[in-house]
């Protein structure tokens, strides 16, 4: 038996975008604080495990405000992992070209074969760090130079919310003697 999943879009009615507008700045707010707590060697370390980024940083931030829904607590501890842990090899190429200054004038896709990382990601950081050193100093500590700051206006879903988990229906549509059923 073959099943197929559907998914669509809703348009939400606009009575409720203010309460959204609302939501997504505490989200923004929530975040950027978590993301100033944990930005240290500790918790990048952490998030080098597998796994998601709720479990690791659950241990260490608490829902202080309990007027927050816990789907949107965690669904924004998950986010703050996420963008926590896109630091991680930014800050490795970033550590390898502080340490060996010469490698800001390699080619990036040569230093990129030779770190095995994107050569997106070793350009963009020797642009930084070619800017740093025309201003005539470098920074060392890649937790010093860069500040990470969330400003987008989305949720994600992906904490613990799943059709798994019971946390949405699920539409699902199978063909039983060439007839074709839905079941919720």
């Amino acid at each position: 038996m073959s099943s197929i999943i559907l998914s669509y879009s809703l348009t939400l009615p606009q009575s409720i975008y203010p309460y959204l507008d609302y939501l997504i700045s505490i989200n923004k707010r929530k975040i950027n604080n978590w993301i100033n707590n944990l930005w240290n060697n500790e918790t990048l370390n952490k998030l080098k495990q597998t796994g998601k980024a709720l479990t690791i940083l659950k241990k260490d931030i608490k829902n202080e405000e309990k007027w927050i829904p816990s789907r949107v607590y965690r669904n924004s501890l998950e986010l703050t992992g996420q963008i926590l842990r896109s630091q991680i090899e930014r800050k490795e190429i970033y550590e390898f070209i502080t340490k060996y200054p010469c490698t800001i004038f390699w080619n990036e896709n040569y230093l990129a074969d030779y770190l095995q990382k994107s050569p997106l990601f070793v350009l963009n950081i020797q642009r930084q760090i070619k800017k740093q050193f025309k201003k005539g100093y470098i920074e060392k500590d890649y937790l010093k130079a860069v500040k990470p700051k969330f400003d987008a206006d989305i949720f994600i879903t992906s904490a613990d919310d799943s059709i798994e988990n019971g946390q949405f229906k699920k539409l699902q549509f199978y063909r039983k003697n060439g007839l074709w059923f839905m079941k919720l």
